[in-house]
């Protein structure tokens, strides 16, 4: 848990330069795409497939680089591409709008053109005489009747290679290509789950293992759609700013700081606990909220504000109900919430829901009906002036003990 701990105060705002930088610096995104890497083989058996022939040339040129979550969207043909991803070099980033279209019509008609031009120059190589193209067509039309039939129909192969890739400026067979990428797991299509390996954190710069604290280069098969915008600069890298706001927050009292470095350490991590973790303190105006959003902040990409009435009591009336609050925890890490009303009380059932130590949770979707399924990672903390309102025995159930904050 130390290495979780370290890692979080070594996760730096983005900067400039530093040779610090340097060393950990190792997302990079895909190099670009090289019509060269499609085997001839493959282009002459696609090149009678059709779209089906252009969505396999695709998959080949942009593995790990796009895929589609074919989980998420629906068969309606306006929705098809909302869920379209690039691998960025840090994680998976999804696309706005069909940005990747313009990509993948240049890059599968270099495929074509790149083909022709092998033909072509195959042609100039049998008929050295000529020059240029032109040069074997009017040789060719000259011959009439005793032209070679080998070459006559090379010359016709090279140029309906051409016209393929005029055809790749044509929209509405470029998304039936993609489509027939996307649609296959051997090429672009994903059926998976996001952010699986939780003892792994995405940075702007690498991903930080947590479990030894090193830094490794980022990969497209972690199928990390989500990144925390800071920096890591490894375990070493001193961070005096963050430390002393927590010995001034804490007053210095080492059990509170350990237990706080616990709650941060394990939400750090996707394995949930079945902790429900709460700051007490006393009085107003003593930084815990300072500090819990700087940390909300640092971990943005994986924390959730949640709404405490979810944790509160419930009738068996809501029961079935849509929950868009909770669907809100799926992929999260890190769950926050405020103190409740003083009239509302905790809900034990309720607690031990969110702190199930990675249940599997299925909620319904509010408009269309459908449940979605998803394993819990998200630790729960709650900060507030007064204890929250529940039995003695939920208490000892929540958890072993609740540290108060001290007064300043």
């Amino acid at each position: 848990m130390d290495s979780t701990i370290e890692a979080l105060d070594c996760a730096v705002p983005v900067s400039a330069g530093g040779s610090e930088k340097d060393a950990f610096d190792l997302a990079a995104p895909p190099p670009p795409v090289n019509p060269a890497d499609v085997p001839v083989e493959l282009v002459d058996e696609c090149f009678h497939q059709e779209t089906v022939g252009d969505g396999r040339i695709l998959g080949v040129l942009f593995k790990n680089r796009y895929l589609r979550d074919n989980r998420a969207c629906s068969d309606d043909d306006k929705n098809k591409f909302k869920y379209v991803y690039q691998f960025v070099g840090s994680h998976w980033e999804r696309c706005t709008g069909q940005s990747w279209h313009n990509v993948f019509c240049l890059a599968l008609a270099g495929v074509w053109n790149l083909r022709a031009r092998e033909l072509y120059d195959e042609l100039l190589t049998a008929y050295e005489s000529c020059k240029t193209i032109a040069d074997v067509r009017a040789h060719f039309k000259a011959l009439k009747n005793d032209a070679y039939p080998k070459y006559v129909a090379l010359l016709k192969r090279a140029d309906d290679h051409v016209a393929r890739a005029k055809k790749c400026l044509d929209t509405p067979r470029m998304l039936k290509a993609a489509n027939a990428a996307f649609s296959d797991r051997e090429l672009l299509g994903f059926w998976g789950e996001w952010n699986t390996h939780d003892t792994k954190l995405t940075f702007k710069n690498c991903t930080a293992d947590l479990a030894d604290g090193r830094a490794v280069a980022p990969r497209p098969e972690h199928y990390f759609n989500l990144c925390i915008d800071y920096e890591y600069r490894g375990l070493h890298h001193e961070c005096p700013h963050f430390m002393d706001m927590i010995y001034k927050v804490f007053c210095r009292d080492e059990e509170l700081i350990d237990y706080f470095h616990h709650f941060i350490g394990v939400s750090m991590t996707g394995v949930q606990t079945k902790d429900f973790f709460v700051f007490i303190g006393p009085e107003a105006s003593n930084g815990k909220s300072v500090l819990f959003s700087y940390i909300a902040k640092l971990l943005k990409a994986f924390t959730v504000i949640v709404d405490v009435d979810i944790f509160l009591r419930q009738s068996n009336k809501n029961a079935g109900q849509a929950h868009p609050e909770e669907l809100r925890l799926q992929y999260m890490r890190l769950a926050l919430t405020q103190e409740a009303d003083g009239a509302d009380v905790f809900g034990i059932d309720r607690i031990k829901m969110y702190t199930s130590g990675g249940d599997e949770m299925e909620k319904r979707t509010l408009h269309s009906g459908e449940y979605v399924r998803f394993g819990q990672k998200q630790t729960v903390g709650i900060h507030t002036n007064k204890a929250p309102r529940m039995s003695e025995t939920a208490w000892l159930t929540v958890s072993g003990w609740f540290p108060s904050w001290p007064n300043s």
